[in-house]
């Protein structure tokens, strides 16, 4: 399969299957609102050519001193049933755009969550196909939005220029028609090209903001890890690296844009000038009286207006296609995809018929990129006969399951499984295992069914067995629902979810070191209650007491060779004598009996909409200007793990500088130039509009006397006003853009700044009041920056002036030029207190439900990546796991539909009100008109052509100052659009400095030359007490093992150590180098040698010497990370893959690889830490040996004692792991202790 994705254009076919997964129909729901959007175009372009007729009459009627009250009436008719058809088609508009993200939603997440798609798209090699969960989220939305509003523009347009060409036809004749539509061909050859460019950069664009999401999404995902590596520099420089590119992107993309604009506003003038000119052409000899000439006149005007006006509209249409086209392709892609991988699927060559055995036949496994690990298996696993899997790590046990359960395609012979996943059936078990989102304690167990087939007890029953029965003992019971991921330890997680298998009782377990992070006691526990309940087993383990269990072993050499052999009872048996270990310490009897529960949680978070918004707002805004601060160049190697071929711009520069927080040389000028720029070009075009109607008045009175000369001269000057108009307007959008991106970098990186401090982001990714951290950093900060932008100007004052004063800065030019008397200009004024009033009403309302929606489209979006995180864990779990999963996912899609709804709602409520002043603008004007004749009539006996032209001038300046009013209202809309992303960014930084302000009233770890814990009590963050007056020491050399069974607070242990968590009470000496290894490693985005050196960047150290003492100094060349990796026995990984390949690591390495790869990680940091010998060392390893075999684990034990003088304190449950400590912490439930020495 090729998916190259090398055109910005999609097919006909890619757009026919999208718009097929739409649903749309002629007789559908979606086919009759297309209809009824047809239907009311055409009633509007009707419409406009009766309103074209009205207008010539009033004109008429005025410029002949008639009275006009009874046309007045008329025009309330004719306005009002313009403004409910113009709201009418917005909402359509805006139902349609529902429907179709609805529908396109739910079809593409039912073909990725199908068969295995999963796990081959987002670890397949179609790498081209990047961020399913943005193209899902992200790319649906951008998509039917802009068609939409496409359709209803374009037919709205189209239309209207059918029905105002025909009127002006039957006016005017053909030569005006045929001068409008040459000249509109000629901008359209030349827009295509523009618009082309549009289309590539946002499809680019939108590809770069996925990366920037996800990025932000793994520091999300691994912010503890991270906080132990202290790789914050490192993942902050990823973070702005990809944000520098999507910097990139959008600077090209506001250049282009800001082309297109002025394009369009020349293309909607210009062709409006030459039918004018025609028009007048066609005119000038008639012989008809000037009253027949001056409707004539008015009514050609009119028309005009309505085709320059619907022309505009059809080349505003690029606004909404650019995007649509970047998205369909986008879309299309992964469409394509899920649809060949699940035609792959049914070509598989797998037989899975009725079966009551696991039969492997002439097995041979491969690694996706064509590496042997398993060579002609043959096996058959029949009930009661069950397997144990050993080897070495990366020898291909996993992917022998990963093959079995149908992820991977096998490449030569076959097998058979059950065809069933569950009751009576297969079950696989994955040493990590998928927990749902909001679910409650009973949907955990019974995962993947919907509803439980057992009673409550039962389920309290499998708990028991576990040792977890207390997580049912609050008051919900089973239906206790928590996060479960955040506050279960990684044992607690195994443990749970063996009750899986006691209630689904399959027939068959595979279980992939599913109890890896067990001590020994639970282990033996949980396999003797699966021999209770007759389980047949294929495990996968290192552990000698595992064989007790199992009656064949299966032992992979990593060569692609095996043994099979029947288990003899000699082989678990243990013939080293135990080690003997002193007590030397234990919890006092008095801290036994003393219970206290403090609460380390901060103050709650206060409400979104507590502060208020132009508050908000302006902190914001200081924030943005005064973090303008100077470049630093970072270099960079790209390490995208998704390189297009298209993406030719960004691969060839991937190594250049890029500066921070400057990324991407984005524009040139201080922000302040910027502003003063914008607000002289507006000055110039509201002032600009008012001399050139005045102009255009002297020109229409010197055409009605017949004055060539001066008609010429005016004319002239009127159409040059006009080109500077269009000008200025379009330089102060492309200045606005620019601006926009200026303030984007400059709020992205003061929230980079303190998000990436002092493991901030590890604190605020557990603050419940604040979701979605990454879509807060990337998502709503582009929000609100664009929502400033589409203001009018980035900035606050600017903006304020530009669509807050420039209707009475255009007020006041027209009472200069129309010389407005009292009454009229009160009528204006009362327009404005009534626009003005009714937004402050709205804005509020549309603010809170603007910040619920992007709220659950927050929680939609982490519920995509939580599936593409945990695409292998679920994909063992069958086709009812997915639809399970798929119904959780639509159930956060409910969510976000029912927000969107709520808000369009609102908005329809507020666009009738504002479609309704729109149209109705031209029927008040005329009114304003009226009362000012009245107050102050043209003298008795002024010729027609005077009394048309000055008329006609009030009349347009009158209606520009009430249209110039109306942008209160889009100014009104879009603060409130933009007050839900403000509130979420705002919240977020409030919240940051309140963690930071809470953090200082915690005492903090004191350093020195080795650990010391005095009276030190352990509480999760919650409250839960673990550990309590825990006193111990370990000096440079020693070592400590911690052992207990899970949830004791073993793991909570190193992490307050660490100063992850705080300590309630008690004294922390810590040396000053401390190096952590987690269970799960954390694969960084990058290449090989990025694995090693994390969280140190490539360039860095590139020749720093790694001072390794009895294992040989080396330098950090290639042959020396290849000496790195061979010391933890994990050299064969070159044979695949180079030391600058980029891969999907956590994929494509075995857990017991990726553990290994964080040990070759750990010596090279020891050794570039014993450079200076002055500072001892000491390494905190968290069951960092789990996925390894014994052989393997001796390895690298062994390797960090020859270090000599380095400190060890270790988290395990393997008995030969006590062979390399001193010192045991044994720890107990109920806060018991206690410490031995060998």
């Amino acid at each position: 399969m090729t998916l190259e994705g090398s055109t910005t254009f999609p097919s006909f076919v890619q757009l026919r299957n999208l718009f097929n997964a739409s649903g749309t129909t002629f007789f559908s729901q979606l086919g009759l609102y297309l209809l009824m959007v047809v239907l009311f175009s055409a009633f509007l372009g009707q419409l406009g050519v009766v309103i074209a007729d009205w207008t010539s009459d009033v004109i008429l009627y005025l410029s002949e001193d008639r009275d006009v009250t009874s046309r007045l009436y008329i025009g309330i008719g004719l306005f009002a049933s313009k403004g409910l058809a113009l709201a009418s088609t917005i909402f359509l508009q805006q139902l349609i755009s529902w429907h179709w993200r609805k529908n396109l939603t739910v079809q593409l997440t039912k073909n990725y969550l199908k068969d295995v798609n999963p796990y081959l798209v987002v670890y397949s090699q179609f790498k081209s196909v990047d961020n399913p969960d943005q193209r899902i989220v992200a790319d649906i939305f951008s998509l039917t939005e802009g068609a939409s509003k496409a359709l209803q523009t374009g037919t709205q347009a189209i239309i209207g220029i059918i029905f105002s060409s025909i009127s002006t036809y039957q006016v005017l004749g053909g030569y005006a028609i045929l001068a409008l539509g040459i000249t509109s061909a000629i901008f359209a050859i030349g827009y295509k090209f523009l618009f082309a460019k549009v289309a590539h950069f946002t499809y680019l664009l939108e590809r770069e903001e996925g990366n920037f999401r996800y990025a932000h999404a793994r520091v999300r995902e691994f912010s503890e890890s991270i906080a132990f590596f202290d790789g914050k520099d490192m993942e902050r420089e990823n973070c702005e690296f990809n944000f520098s590119n999507v910097l990139k992107r959008q600077r090209k993309l506001a250049l282009w844009s800001g082309v297109t604009v002025i394009y369009e506003c020349l293309s909607a003038w210009i062709p409006g000038i030459i039918m004018l000119m025609t028009n007048s052409a066609l005119l000038w000899h008639s012989s008809a009286p000037v009253t027949e000439i001056v409707k004539t006149l008015s009514q050609s005007v009119a028309l005009g207006v309505g085709i320059i006006t619907s022309v505009a509209s059809l080349m505003k249409i690029s606004d909404y296609l650019a995007p649509v086209l970047g998205s369909s392709l986008r879309l299309s892609q992964l469409l394509d995809l899920c649809e060949e991988l699940s035609q792959d699927k049914k070509e598989a060559n797998f037989d899975n018929n009725e079966t009551d055995s696991v039969e492997l036949s002439d097995i041979s496994c491969f690694t996706p990129a064509g590496v042997l690990l398993v060579k002609n298996l043959n096996l058959k696993i029949e009930e009661g006969q069950s397997y144990l899997c050993m080897g070495p790590s990366g020898c291909g046990k996993s992917s022998l399951i990963r093959l079995i359960g149908g992820l991977w395609k096998e490449q030569e012979g076959s097998y058979r499984i059950p065809s069933v996943i569950g009751k009576n059936g297969i079950y696989f078990l994955p040493q990590t295992p998928y927990f749902l989102e909001e679910g409650s304690l009973k949907q955990q167990i019974i995962f993947p069914d919907k509803e439980s087939r057992v009673s409550d007890e039962k389920l309290l029953y499998f708990l028991s067995l576990v040792n977890m029965r207390h997580l049912a003992e609050h008051g919900e019971g089973v239906d206790r629902v928590e996060d479960w991921d955040q506050i279960l330890s990684n044992g607690e997680k195994q443990r749970l979810a063996i009750t899986r298998i006691f209630y689904h009782k399959p027939k068959y377990a595979i279980l992939d070191e599913a109890t890896s992070a067990l001590d020994s006691q639970n282990e033996q526990l949980l396999y003797q209650s699966l021999a209770k309940f007759h389980v047949t087993l294929f495990s996968i383990g290192h552990r000698k007491p595992l064989l007790r269990f199992h009656k064949w072993l299966l032992m992979l050499d990593g060569n692609g060779g095996h043994t099979i052999s029947k288990i003899d009872p000699s082989q678990y048996e243990d013939d080293v004598p135990p080690k003997k270990w002193d007590e030397i310490g234990r919890i006092s009897s008095e801290s036994e009996s003393r219970m206290e529960i403090l609460s380390l949680t901060p103050p709650p978070t206060p409400d979104a909409f507590e502060l208020s918004y132009l508050g908000r707002l302006s902190n914001l805004y200081s924030l943005m200007t005064s973090n303008m601060g100077p470049k630093k160049h970072v270099s960079r190697q790209s390490n995208h793990q998704y390189q297009s071929l298209e993406d030719h711009e960004v691969s060839e520069n991937s190594a250049e500088d890029y500066e921070v927080p400057d990324y991407g040389r984005s524009c040139c000028l201080p922000h302040w130039k910027f502003i003063a720029g914008i607000i002289v070009l507006s000055i110039l075009s509201c002032t600009m509009l008012p001399a050139m109607m005045s102009m255009n008045a002297k020109t229409t009175q010197a055409y009605l006397n017949r004055d060539l000369a001066t008609y010429a001269m005016m004319a002239g000057t009127a159409y040059g006003m006009l080109l500077v108009y269009a000008l200025s307007s379009s330089a102060v959008s492309l200045c606005s853009y620019l601006l926009g991106i200026l303030f984007r970098k400059s709020l992205t990186s003061h929230v980079h700044e303190k998000y990436f401090g002092d493991r901030m982001y590890m604190l605020l990714n557990n603050t419940p009041e604040i979701d979605n951290c990454d879509q807060r950093i990337t998502a709503n900060v582009d929000d609100f920056t664009t929502g400033l932008q589409t203001l009018g100007l980035a900035s606050v004052g600017s903006s304020l002036f530009n669509k807050m004063l420039t209707p009475l800065l255009q007020l006041g030019a027209v009472a200069y030029v129309a010389g407005l008397t009292m009454k009229p200009a009160m009528v204006i004024l009362g327009f404005f207190v009534i626009v003005l009033t009714g937004n402050i009403i709205f804005v509020p309302i549309l603010g809170r439900r603007a910040f619920n929606q992007s709220k659950a489209e927050g929680h939609f979006r982490t519920s995509h990546i939580k599936i593409r995180e945990s695409a292998e864990e679920i994909c063992f779990s069958g086709a009812d796991a997915l639809k399970r999963v798929q119904e959780k996912t639509f159930k956060k899609f409910e969510v976000v539909l029912e927000a969107w709804w709520n808000v369009i709602t609102v908005t329809f409520i507020y666009n009738l009100a504002m479609q309704f002043l729109v149209a109705c603008t031209p029927l008040l004007a005329f009114f304003i008109l009226h009362l000012l004749m009245v107050d102050k009539p043209l003298p008795p006996g002024t010729p027609v052509s005077v009394r048309y032209s000055t008329l006609n001038l009030e009349n347009q300046l009158i209606a520009v100052v009430l249209s110039a009013t109306l942008t209160w209202m889009q100014l009104f809309l879009l603060v409130g659009s933009n007050q839900g992303a403000t509130a979420r960014v705002s919240q977020m930084l409030e919240t940051m400095k309140r963690i930071s302000d809470t953090k200082n009233v915690f005492s903090k770890n004191s350093v020195g030359n080795k650990l010391k814990l005095e009276k030190l009590e352990v509480s999760t963050p919650s409250g839960k007490e673990l550990i309590r007056d825990l006193t111990l020491s370990i000096s440079p050399g020693e070592s400590l093992i911690i052992m207990g069974p899970s949830g004791v607070g073993k793991s909570s242990l190193l992490r307050v150590i660490s100063g992850l968590w705080s300590q309630i009470s008690g004294q922390i000496t810590t040396p000053k180098k401390v190096f952590f290894l987690p269970q799960n490693p954390y694969m960084v985005i990058g290449s090989l040698r990025d694995q090693i050196i994390y969280p140190i960047q490539s360039q860095k150290h590139a020749n720093t010497e790694i001072n390794l003492d009895s294992l040989d100094t080396i330098q950090s060349s290639d042959e020396d990370f290849v000496k790195l990796l061979e010391m933890v026995n994990f050299g064969y990984i070159l044979k695949r893959y180079s030391l600058d390949s980029v891969e999907i690591w956590n994929s494509v390495l075995s857990r017991g690889e990726q553990q290994k790869l964080s040990f070759a990680r750990l010596f090279y940091h020891i050794g570039l830490s014993r450079t200076d010998t002055s500072e001892s060392i000491f390494v905190f390893l968290d069951e960092a040996t789990s996925a390894m075999d014994t052989e393997n684990e001796y390895r690298v034990y062994s390797l960090l004692k020859e270090f000599g003088n380095i400190g060890i304190v270790s988290v395990g449950h393997r008995e030969s792991l006590l062979d390399f400590h001193e010192k045991r912490l044994q720890l107990e439930a109920n806060l018991k202790w206690k410490l031995f020495a060998s």
